[in-house]
């Protein structure tokens, strides 16, 4: 098929691009809207292998006018993008989160955002919501697709049909399978191993990518020496399969990549059987959805940076509706300027020549290298110095928390033995927020004169070593998990209540459960230094620990609060004994106060959930205080 252009594709985009702003909006009914990407995807690799086809076809293709064309759609708006949201991190940002978009400034100009993120995707890292750049790591994976594709493609042309297909598809084959395979990558962090953890090879990285950019460009081999199939009933069910994949489907799977297969086999429909006056073709060639289409890439470059900007300046994940309706004006105004003055004249060789786009570019990625290595390098320190002065006690510094809370862990966990004592035996059992809790009891010498306390990060009593000594010598369990792990262990383990209570007699164990800790979305490293650097932005006075208790409350998830409280119904229904974490985390909570601060003005947490030394201990004079495990004994 020659290179002839199809408004359907432009309506294609437009669809999906819209699918994946609602899904960053972070609107509830457009959880699989991320998929939007997968049909990206297809379409560019269908597009790229259309385009050497043709170019070969008529003896014109050549490497550098072909790295040149692809140059001239990506990277002027790309690195115009990097460079107009730099001010705004500069201002707003808290040094941890400035750092971080100094790494991905630095990555992006390697072409390997992509790597920063599925590197950085771990446990105690920043959540995706707050990343500005996150959404580029897309672009990376096409500019690596192509780098290594025309060399590849040419080389290969030369032989056999036959030889092309088998390659095409044997690697398009091993691609899907790796994407299937989430466990070939394994990241664990020190001590602290995600129980829900997978590698993210098969959404972030090119191997468990390129099966749909290939998909694509087998689309395009096939249709290149023959018509599209005036098949009305087939492109019209791959819109149906595009369309419910990213705006209807609510069930979706553990698997990134079985997700992506109805909305990539759906595209793959509509371009093999949408021919012209069709019902999809008329569909997708409306005027509105083309025109989207067409300024699919400002949009997609310019969404996530307002989204991130607006939920990190009003420190809350969730935007309100007037929030994303004003958001997504600001989107689309953005886009259609930047579509207009920057994307194409840039893409016409006779307004920018090739000699001024490489100086202009030049200039721009030496910016954006430079400002990125000095971000990474100095940390945001010059954010901290004025902070650190007013604030001494304050330990900024997340990492030094994290590796005192895993040395912690290190010298003070036990193994029960088989010797009788006067003191109680609790087994902490659960992921890390069991070791917080560990942490906390273990602290106060007053409990310790009552009970000993040991800690296993273990995903399911139920699947426990039987032979383990903490578990054989144990008197009482006490299982404590973070929501999110909470509901999997309820939830997706079926007839868990009654397994649970077999297993009780079966083991003559007394095993008690715990409600989740709060949940704080994660603003740069912990709530306290971001609190305190939004405060500075707006105030001139100091914060005191009263504004801090009000603004901790304010800033609760409250979707992960109500999940909590649903699952807590479900110990009181299923009769099953459990203490409730509120009683000393959040002892004020009908007051719309939070402890966020200790007595001596130390912070609690140093991420979203996870407690310091100081906050852990804190917590553990309250629980003392309060006789929070005498339940036990009643």
């Amino acid at each position: 098929m020659k290179n002839i252009y199809r408004t359907e594709i432009d309506g294609l985009r437009g669809i999906s691009v819209i699918a994946v702003m609602l899904y960053h909006s972070g609107l509830n009914f457009f959880k699989s809207g991320y998929l939007g990407v997968d049909v990206f995807f297809i379409i560019s690799g269908y597009l790229i292998t259309n385009i050497i086809l043709n170019d070969v076809k008529q003896k014109k293709f050549s490497f550098v006018n072909f790295f040149e064309r692809r140059i001239r759609r990506i990277l002027p708006l790309l690195f115009f993008i990097c460079l107009a949201i730099t001010p705004f991190a500069w201002y707003f940002f808290s040094a941890v989160l400035l750092e971080s978009f100094g790494e991905t400034l630095v990555s992006i100009s390697l072409f390997s955002s992509n790597i920063l993120f599925f590197l950085t995707a771990g446990y105690f890292n920043l959540v995706s919501e707050l990343k500005p750049l996150i959404h580029t790591w897309s672009l990376s994976v096409e500019e690596q697709f192509y780098i290594i594709f025309p060399f590849f493609f040419i080389m290969i042309l030369k032989y056999d049909k036959k030889i092309l297909y088998i390659l095409f598809i044997s690697i398009l084959i091993l691609s899907f399978l790796i994407g299937l395979n989430e466990d070939i990558f394994v990241i664990k962090n020190g001590n602290y191993i995600s129980l829900s953890n997978k590698s993210l090879t098969s959404f972030f990285l090119l191997p468990g990518r390129i099966w749909q950019l290939l998909l694509g460009g087998l689309v395009a081999i096939y249709l290149f020496e023959k018509k599209i199939k005036n098949i009305s009933i087939l492109s019209l069910l791959g819109l149906v399969m595009v369309v419910y994949s990213l705006f209807v489907n609510k069930n979706l799977s553990d698997s990134y990549t079985i997700n992506s297969l109805l909305p990539s086999i759906g595209a793959v429909l509509i371009l093999l059987f949408t021919a012209k006056d069709s019902i999809t073709q008329k569909f997708l060639s409306n005027k509105m959805i083309v025109f989207t289409g067409l300024i699919s890439y400002s949009l997609y470059l310019w969404h996530q940076p307002i989204f991130s900007f607006l939920r990190i300046y009003s420190e809350n994940i969730n935007l309100s509706f007037l929030q994303i309706f004003l958001s997504l004006v600001v989107i689309i105004f953005l886009s259609i300027c930047s579509w207009k003055y920057v994307e194409l004249p840039n893409r016409n060789k006779i307004i920018v020549s090739r000699k001024s786009l490489i100086t202009k570019l030049s200039i721009m990625y030496l910016l954006i290298v430079s400002i990125g290595l000095f971000l990474h390098f100095s940390e945001g320190s010059f954010k901290l110095k004025k902070l650190k002065k007013i604030y001494p006690s304050v330990q900024f510094d997340k990492d030094k928390s994290l590796e005192d809370h895993i040395k912690y862990l290190k010298n003070n966990n036990v193994i029960f033995n088989n010797q009788k004592v006067k003191k109680t035996k609790i087994l902490i059992l659960g992921d890390s927020h069991s070791q917080d809790l560990f942490i906390a009891l273990n602290q106060n010498k007053k409990l310790r004169e009552k009970y000993i306390f040991s800690n296993i990060v273990f995903s399911n009593i139920l699947k426990i070593d039987k032979n383990n000594k903490n578990f054989i010598n144990s008197d009482v369990i006490l299982m404590s998990y973070s929501t999110s792990h909470l509901n999997n262990l309820l939830i997706k383990n079926k007839n868990f209540f009654s397994k649970l209570e077999h297993f009780k007699k079966l083991n003559d164990k007394d095993i008690w459960f715990t409600t989740s800790s709060l949940y704080f979305p994660y603003f740069g490293n912990d709530i306290l230094s971001q609190m305190i650097n939004k405060w500075h932005l707006l105030n001139k006075k100091n914060i005191t620990k009263i504004d801090i208790n009000k603004k901790t409350y304010s800033m609760i998830d409250m979707e992960d609060y109500k999940l909590n409280k649903k699952l807590e119904n479900m110990f009181i229904k299923n009769k099953v004994p459990y203490l409730d974490k509120m009683k000393y985390i959040c002892p004020d909570f009908t007051k719309k106060k939070c402890h966020g601060i200790t007595k001596d003005f130390q912070k609690i947490y140093f991420d979203g959930s996870h407690t310091t030394l100081e906050g852990a201990k804190f917590f553990g004079d309250i629980i003392f205080k309060i006789k929070w495990l005498d339940k036990i004994y009643e």
